[in-house]
């Protein structure tokens, strides 16, 4: 039986969201090094059928969740990804006036996504101007790590990253 949080995406396959939910986002990355290894985890789509709320944003922005789901560009997943985040937390407060709780639910989703793949650019040497990267988002990087969200989407040599560790030297 295949494993529902490893399974991979087939795009024409999905014919609605709830295609999506289990299924891996974005794969697991293992970058090794004379120091040891930094692995990126899988990021899984979770299964957001019994929150009205985000069921109802994600059917409103389902084509942009496709093409997270569909790009191999890692900028393009970290705009669409960022974008989104910002407007839930704007669609939270306008449509609902709710208040939008950071590390849960589509929110916290959509943040790792982001935040996965602007380390993923940073490690990989994808940026032209990594320091340029990172003032840019110092603000997305810095509420993520008052957060405490990347123990989750980041490990060296098995263990877990720490927020310190990753604001003390920049880069992991």
């Amino acid at each position: 039986m295949e494993d529902i949080e490893t399974s991979s995406i087939k795009t024409s396959q999905i014919k609605q969201l709830s295609d999506l939910f289990g299924k891996t986002i974005i794969p697991e990355q293992v970058i090794g090094s004379k120091y040891g290894s930094l692995k990126f985890n899988p990021i899984v789509m979770p299964d957001f059928s019994e929150n009205k709320l985000d069921l109802e944003f994600l059917n409103e922005h389902f084509k942009d969740i496709l093409e997270i789901v569909e790009t191999d560009d890692l900028f393009r997943k970290h705009d669409v990804a960022h974008r989104l985040a910002i407007l839930k937390s704007e669609w939270n407060v306008t449509k609902y006036h709710g208040i939008l709780d950071n590390n849960s639910g589509l929110y916290r989703f959509l943040q790792d996504v982001a935040l996965s793949t602007l380390c993923r650019m940073i490690e990989n040497n994808v940026l032209f101007d990594k320091m340029a990267w990172l003032q840019k988002h110092e603000t997305f990087i810095v509420d993520n790590i008052e957060s405490g969200c990347f123990t989750s989407i980041i490990t060296w040599n098995n263990k877990p990253v720490t927020d310190e560790q990753f604001y003390r030297t920049t880069v992991y």
